[in-house]
């Protein structure tokens, strides 16, 4: 069945079984949960399947190998203690990057701290462009030639309010995390999406 509406059942709808899953330790392991994840992870295949659609194109016009492919996310899944939250569950994000003839290391992943911030620099930097004064983030280009070298010390994060009151502060090294909370008299409510925090993947097609 295909898509009959924005939000509304698709081909990859029930492709994944509830009674099948098992939540993770900070979600409830009930029912409900384990529907709600199963329709997460239809949408999951769903976007690989079109990931693969875009690669299969691309080599039927014979450019995926000069094309540089990222698939990221902005922040963590809508599900309690992630998506809003500036924990690790909130922050730390997937970004995969895919470029045959510029990114010559396979199949690899680096385990340095990298920021959303840092984005557009490394774009500008991959095309021969200095960034601007302005930007806040710095270029990881070193980190497709060595994934093992060191970029930051730490990374900086902030949720504030949305649809509700929230103020937020996140800093994280490479073992530890220090959250504030200027609001700990208010719930932990509202939809506001904080800065990601990227761990730098390479993938083969």
């Amino acid at each position: 069945m295909m898509p009959t509406g924005e939000w509304g059942p698709n081909k990859f709808s029930g492709t994944h079984q509830p009674s099948q899953l098992k939540p993770p330790f900070y979600l409830s392991n009930g029912d409900e949960t384990k529907a709600d994840l199963a329709k997460c992870f239809d949408e999951i295949k769903r976007f690989d399947y079109y990931i693969g659609e875009v690669v299969h194109e691309l080599k039927t016009q014979k450019e995926l190998d000069n094309t540089l492919i990222i698939i990221m996310s902005d922040n963590g899944r809508p599900f309690p203690h992630s998506k809003t939250r500036v924990n690790d569950r909130g922050m730390k994000t997937p970004f995969v990057m895919h470029w045959p003839n510029g990114i010559k290391n396979k199949d690899v992943s680096s385990e340095s701290l990298i920021s959303a911030v840092d984005i557009a620099p490394t774009l500008l930097s991959l095309a021969g462009i200095e960034s601007p004064d302005q930007f806040q983030g710095h270029s990881f280009a070193p980190l497709l030639i060595d994934p093992e070298q060191h970029f930051r010390n730490y990374l900086f994060a902030e949720h504030n309010w949305h649809d509700y009151e929230a103020h937020e502060r996140m800093v994280r090294n490479k073992h530890y995390m220090y959250i504030l909370n200027s609001r700990p008299m208010q719930p932990q409510n509202g939809r506001q999406m904080p800065l990601a925090v990227l761990p730098l993947r390479n993938w083969k097609f």
